[in-house]
């Protein structure tokens, strides 16, 4: 998967964003710059929370979080909040995200609706298991059936009898053999509901629930948010929101539409997607999808005493949560020593099947490419790891992690996250990657990596000239206000 474009119309600091990025250009590692407070930790946040969260209803809270002060303008139905344009197996689609007023989405879709329509989905999937029907370009006929409706609507809307007489005519000619099928009605029964608009509208619902395996997203246009196409569409073009999202803490519904891609299919877009979009940044960073009250603890005081503390241990529950979500925390040990483990036990494994394997040796010797001037070894029964310093020969004075400078640790666990945790062609998002890191080193890890994980793309919002340095200068992004030259 690649991002290839991204527009923020209009977004907290962010204004009139449209980032393109290049699919050919190698390395696949992307810097984004702009002065301090331009926006660049919000803009990484935003993808995160938009793409990561929105197609599981265990993160709603994030997104609630996140939108809690977006804020639509008085005499607006709804508004695009951000589009994504997506590289994913060969085809480009688009995933764009709009904030829906409440005025227009209550009494049209509430919780019981949905969940109505839910348990008629579960019945429809048992039907299309038990149904043998036939119906060629089932799936192209079933998108035309909306557009069938919005025509009824405007036969409930029209007062003069001959246009009535003529928006009729329309609907008739409107349907052949295969789509009375896909109906499962005939014409004389078709023109028998013309004269009762809402039965045939609940007819035509009801089989686009049948038919339709992937989830309520087509009820969900017609039933809740017929209004709300009238914006989206300009009273011209029908256009299919996926999902209706109730916000707890905003004054509106997050609906998206997905355009193009016809082998992303919208029930795979949580694996396919969401599963595919990481975010990382320092622990100090303020993370908006966290519950506000609970940021503010980053800057109160308790009798005297800081709260940060509160905002870390909310942080780490975060990270419980959002699995896609990683700070860059000193390395663990512990996970060092389960790699160890790991590795041995696959040589092992290997040797009972008469095979060779020097994976063990393999990842100490790249483990150890990465400190300019430590080894690092664990102990015989691999209960300690030990750094060793280069220069001496002997290895006789082993370091304790704790020796280790700031950089040192991190730049080992960005490795370990990346590599162990088994990222690949993912979209990874990294706020501040250069930070603690000498300038040699800010200019090598946009190559390191890439070379780690090279199946992925990387979007790093940074302050570092030598970091933009170390790939073209088409690589790099920038966001007003741009720094300076």
């Amino acid at each position: 998967m690649f991002l290839k474009r991204v527009e923020i119309e209009d977004f907290k600091v962010l204004k009139n964003i449209d980032i393109t990025f290049e699919h050919n250009f190698y390395p696949k590692v992307f810097p984004l710059a702009s002065e301090n407070g331009g926006g660049k930790s919000t803009f990484l946040q935003l993808i995160f929370t938009l793409l990561h969260c929105s197609f599981d209803e265990s993160r709603f809270e994030f997104l609630s979080n996140m939108l809690e002060d977006y804020v639509l303008p008085e005499d607006a139905g709804h508004k695009s909040i951000a589009k994504f344009t997506f590289l994913h197996e060969g085809e480009d689609v688009e995933l764009e995200f709009f904030a829906v007023s409440n005025n227009i989405v209550n009494g049209y879709l509430r919780k019981d609706q949905i969940n109505a329509y839910k348990e008629a989905l579960k019945q429809s999937k048992e039907n299309i298991q038990q149904s043998n029907v036939y119906i060629e370009n089932k799936n192209i006929l079933i998108n035309d059936l909306p557009f069938v409706i919005n025509l009824v609507e405007d036969l409930k809307n029209e007062k003069q009898n001959e246009k009535k007489e003529e928006i009729k005519l329309n609907i008739i000619h409107f349907f052949d053999e295969n789509k009375y099928k896909i109906l499962g009605s005939s014409e004389e029964e078709v023109r028998d509901l013309l004269e009762y608009p809402d039965n045939l509208i609940k007819k035509i619902e009801d089989r686009i629930i049948l038919f339709n395996g992937y989830g309520i997203s087509n009820i969900i246009v017609e039933k809740g948010a017929r209004q709300a196409l009238k914006f989206l569409a300009d009273g011209k073009n029908y256009v299919i929101i996926e999902r209706p999202n109730f916000l707890s803490n905003c004054k509106f519904s997050l609906f998206y539409k997905k355009s193009g891609g016809n082998k992303l299919k919208p029930e795979n877009l949580k694996y396919e997607i969401s599963e595919k979009i990481f975010l990382a940044g320092p622990l100090t960073q303020m993370y908006h999808f966290i519950n506000k009250d609970q940021r503010k603890d980053f800057f109160r005081l308790s009798n005297g005493q800081p709260l940060i503390g509160t905002y870390y241990s909310q942080l780490q529950r975060t990270k419980e949560k959002l699995t896609n979500f990683f700070t860059f925390d000193i390395v663990s040990i512990e996970q060092l020593k389960a790699v160890f483990k790991e590795k041995s036990e696959e040589d092992i494994d290997a040797v009972l099947e008469n095979k060779k394997s020097d994976n063990l040796k393999i990842f100490l010797d790249e483990l150890n490419q990465i400190l300019a001037n430590k080894d690092i070894k664990p102990d015989r029964k691999i209960e300690n790891v030990f750094f060793f310093n280069k220069k001496d020969k002997e290895l006789l004075k082993a370091f304790s992690p704790e020796d280790l400078s700031h950089g040192e640790l991190k730049y080992l666990s960005i490795y370990l996250w990346l590599k162990f945790k088994n990222i690949t062609d993912a979209v990874v998002l990294m706020d501040e990657i250069e930070n603690n890191l000498h300038l040699e080193w800010q200019m090598q890890i946009a190559q390191d990596i890439y070379a780690w994980t090279p199946t992925n793309q990387f979007i790093l919002a940074t302050h570092s000239f030598e970091l933009c340095t170390a790939v073209t200068p088409a690589h790099v992004k920038e966001i007003e206000p741009k720094p300076t030259k």
